[in-house]
């Protein structure tokens, strides 16, 4: 009897080959990825995308795909709105913590700084003075050293978006108040990672 030999087809193999591969995505759909798993409806989600998002920041010091999320949201409303929801809920937990966190980093630039992510850092810097400074406040009254220093790192990042944003946090900024005044007299910030995981 003969044997038939099976003939394996290439464009098979070639199929197989490319299922095999990991799906790369660009800049761009990785920022409305970020986008989306920020939206509202599931703060798990938006949790790890925080997470992975600030893990990323700490080790590298940078991420691109910040960048390219401020380039597609502008004033990123998503952060905010989070926020919003965040203070709502009267829970801010890690999630703020890691809200404030990317904000102080938007605001510090560290991603491919054009023209059109400059102005979005000055409009963040606007709304943060203008809608969120009694918020900042509040946070500062914190017993958190995290909590502390990103809204420390926020409002230093505001003041390097130029003068007049500069002269306008000067001017209405409390700075006897009790949350920012007692400051000067914390004697240590702790380091513990346990706070930030």
């Amino acid at each position: 009897a003969q044997t038939k030999t099976r003939e394996r087809c290439p464009h098979s193999a070639a199929r197989q080959h490319l299922m095999a591969k990991p799906i790369r995505t660009t800049l761009e759909e990785d920022a409305r990825l970020l986008a989306r798993d920020l939206g509202p409806g599931d703060l798990k989600r938006a949790e790890v995308a925080l997470s992975t998002l600030v893990s990323q920041l700490r080790s590298e010091g940078s991420a691109p795909v910040l960048g390219e999320y401020v380039k597609l949201s502008p004033l990123v409303a998503e952060l905010f709105t989070l926020w919003e929801a965040q203070d709502s809920n009267g829970d801010g937990g890690k999630v703020l913590s890691l809200i404030l966190e990317v904000l102080a980093y938007v605001l510090e630039g560290n991603y491919d700084a054009g023209p059109q992510t400059l102005k979005s850092r000055s409009g963040i810097a606007g709304r943060l003075l203008s809608e969120k400074l009694q918020g900042l406040y509040r946070y500062l009254s914190s017993e958190r050293d995290q909590i502390l220093r990103v809204c420390l790192r926020i409002l230093t990042g505001v003041i390097s978006q130029g003068s007049p944003l500069a002269s306008q946090l000067l001017r209405i900024f409390n700075f006897k108040h009790e949350g920012f005044a007692r400051l000067a007299g914390r004697r240590s910030w702790g380091t513990s990672k346990k706070e930030d995981q």
